[in-house]
């Protein structure tokens, strides 16, 4: 066994040992599927940490850190920080794109066309195995006759037989590739949603050029100059500087009809009025604290001087400044997703301190910081006879705050912070909008505030969630107008038997590896471009059958194990919920996951227990509202800092009048060009 898992030795000797390329760790990694039934499986997982270390030394761009991490991993030294398990991705160890560090734009596409070329041919051939593995092993379970080792007794393959397979294995491919092939361009209505949060244009980018000579006491005494050239290298440089403005106000005494009058020049260009800072203070301030999640003292101790103390209280004032400011584009976005077509969104418990408090045991019973605003009617009465309403109020006015349980008239104790995506033009990618809403309810509940908006001749929407009861539509004068379509995440199918392998490794490495050849498919769709014909050839042939494959493995998987067990209850999911696990297959609009929301909400853990959020429900709501304007921002292709500062320098009474004309989509349509560095150019 030994002999068989040694690589070949080099021609050269060892003295060369020349780096393995990706397609030797590819070869390793299909070589090891083919046989890791036939070897035993100490020797498996010996070969498997080998190549996971391979692929780490072969790609120069990862640190040693990794590596080290991977080898503390293969010696079974784990810290105790890592032992939870984690499903990962379903491209998990697959050999990198990398290989080079510095490759043009044309060489990296070849590069990559190459590899999804190559892992959708290894995935074809060892799902062709599989199946008749699975076969084997269908039959074992429903007559209960077959043995082990009948079970893995096997012929080898004539010749013929081999042509045969090496044949339909062509055939298939060429097919497949045909149907990637299909369809004239690239349908904007397909385009995947991949944005992150804070990605570009997060700071002021400038460039020099600095020439380094050779200095004469570097060169040899003996040294004759045969020939002089530059070698281009690029460093980058981050200065943080805090610069103060000494402004000299002209002001202007003059006489008039009704007396003297004292006339200043006007401030309103440079900053706020009544405040110590400018626009860009306030732009900066937005982008860090709601975009990096940097905790207001650490901000106020960057920015302040000797000349000006800044504290985190008033850091906060600031702040919640400009989500007021911003409030009405906040609202006209959340009633903006109404008329969208598809709209996918995810919940993620969350902590306030405020809430916390009155919804523990010993305060039960007496007053909540949110009974003037918990539901809208409430909100409305609230705010009549208040000349200027606060903000929670103002907001629970639109989306209702705490909201009854299904099975008594109870508010809701969870504290949950929902978001919510859609386009408002499916045909324009940046008309997509990241809504933030954080309330005693979920998602079911945010759709049931947000759809009552919707133009009444738009009857069909598709919701993309976790499939989770509490993520439905419950409003009846919503479902007997509207005809809803649900659909799954694969993601969240895939994950109790990425979590569970060890306790049956044959049929849930099956399953793992359907799941890996539709993340492959998905990604080969997005490499040549989008559009209905080849996201529905693709998804309804290959993606189909893996799907079926899937579907054969959860059936052999509720025989062998109880509902009670993680693995009996995510494959009774996969049964149970199939038709809408695979709705997407069927509308080339659907990613095949919800990741993109659990993306969006990602950064929740980190702001729970550094920044100033986690303390009331008010400033909660003035992080929702900026982190919405600054995600559908980035979604709209726009310059975030461009952006915020046109508002902000807007005059409140015109943002609340018009807040249409001041989203980022209207934003994006004014601009006329991009400059190379990101800055936007706006027609008068």
């Amino acid at each position: 066994m030994q002999a068989s898992l040694a690589p070949p030795r080099d021609p050269a000797g060892d003295a060369g040992h020349p780096a393995l390329t990706d397609e030797d760790l590819l070869a390793a990694t299909a070589w090891l599927q083919q046989h890791q039934t036939h070897i035993p499986a100490t020797v498996a997982r010996l070969a498997q940490a080998g190549l996971t270390c391979a692929t780490l030394l072969a790609n120069p761009g990862l640190k040693i850190r990794q590596l080290m991490l991977q080898l503390r991993r293969a010696l079974g030294i784990t810290p105790s920080s890592e032992k939870g398990k984690k499903s990962g991705g379903p491209l998990d160890g697959l050999p990198g794109c990398g290989g080079r560090q510095r490759m043009t734009e044309q060489e990296r596409l070849e590069h990559e066309y190459a590899r999804l070329g190559k892992l959708s041919t290894w995935h074809r051939d060892l799902a062709r195995q599989q199946r008749a593995q699975q076969k084997k092993v269908g039959k074992r379970l429903k007559t209960l006759e077959l043995t082990e080792p009948e079970l893995d007794d096997e012929a080898p393959l004539t010749p013929e037989e081999q042509a045969e397979q090496a044949a339909q294995h062509a055939r298939e491919m060429a097919e497949y590739e045909a149907r990637l092939a299909e369809g004239q361009r690239c349908d904007l209505d397909c385009a995947e949603t991949t944005e992150t949060m804070m990605v570009g244009c997060t700071v002021a980018k400038h460039r020099d050029e600095v020439a380094c000579e050779v200095a004469p006491a570097e060169m040899p005494r003996d040294a004759v100059v045969l020939k002089r050239f530059s070698e281009a290298r690029e460093r980058v440089d981050i200065k943080l500087h805090v610069s103060t403005l000494d402004i000299s106000v002209e002001k202007v005494l003059v006489q008039t009809g009704k007396g003297q009058q004292l006339i200043s020049a006007s401030v309103d260009e440079i900053g706020p009025p009544r405040m110590r800072v400018t626009w860009n203070f306030l732009v900066n301030l937005v982008m860090l604290a709601a975009g990096q999640c940097i905790p207001f003292n650490r901000f106020a101790l960057l920015a302040s001087t000797s000349q000006k103390r800044f504290t985190a209280g008033e850091i906060a004032r600031y702040f919640v400044f400009s989500a007021e400011h911003f409030m009405p584009v906040y609202c006209a976005l959340g009633r903006g997703l109404a008329n969208a077509e598809v709209l996918v969104g995810d919940d993620t418990p969350t902590r306030v301190l405020e809430v916390s408090r009155a919804l523990a045991p010993e305060a039960k019973g007496g007053p909540v910081p949110w009974r003037s605003f918990a539901t809208q009617a409430q909100a409305t009465l609230t705010a009549a006879p208040a000349p200027s309403p606060s903000l929670s109020v103002r907001l629970a006015q639109i989306f209702g705050f705490a909201f009854p349980r299904k099975n008594d008239n109870a508010d809701k104790r969870g504290f949950n912070t929902t978001v919510l995506s859609g386009r408002q033009d499916a045909h324009d990618p940046r008309s997509t909008i990241v809504f933030y809403r954080s309330h005693l309810g979920s998602l079911g509940n945010l759709l049931d505030v947000v759809l009552p908006h919707r133009d009444p001749a738009k009857r069909h929407l598709v919701i993309q969630s976790d499939l989770s009861t509490t993520n439905l539509i419950s409003n009846p004068e919503l479902t007997g107008r509207l005809d809803v379509d649900l659909a799954g995440c694969a993601s969240h199918a895939r994950r109790p038997f990425a979590l569970h392998t060890d306790a049956d490794p044959e049929i849930c490495g099956w399953i793992l590896h359907a799941f890996k050849g539709l993340a492959i498919y998905e990604r080969c769709l997005s490499f040549h471009g989008r559009n209905h014909a080849n996201t529905r050839a693709v998804r309804g042939i290959d993606g189909r059958q893996l799907w079926e494959d899937i579907r054969n493995c959860s059936e052999m998987l509720i025989k062998r194990w109880s509902s009670r067990t993680p693995l009996g209850e995510g494959a009774r999911y996969v049964l149970r919920h199939y038709d809408k696990l695979t709705y997407y297959l069927g509308d080339p609009r659907l990613a095949s996951s919800n990741n993109f929301s659990e993306r969006m909400l990602r950064m929740e853990k980190l702001i729970q227990n550094n920044a100033l959020f986690r303390q009331t429900l008010h400033g909660r709501f003035a992080l929702d509202i900026l982190r919405t304007i600054l995600q559908t921002a980035i979604a709209a292709r726009v310059d975030p800092q461009a952006y915020l500062l046109w508002v902000l320098r807007m005059p409140p009474d015109a943002v609340a009048n018009e807040p249409e004309q001041f989203t980022p989509l209207a934003f994006a349509r004014c601009c006329t060009a991009l400059v190379p560095d990101g800055t936007a150019v706006y027609a008068n």
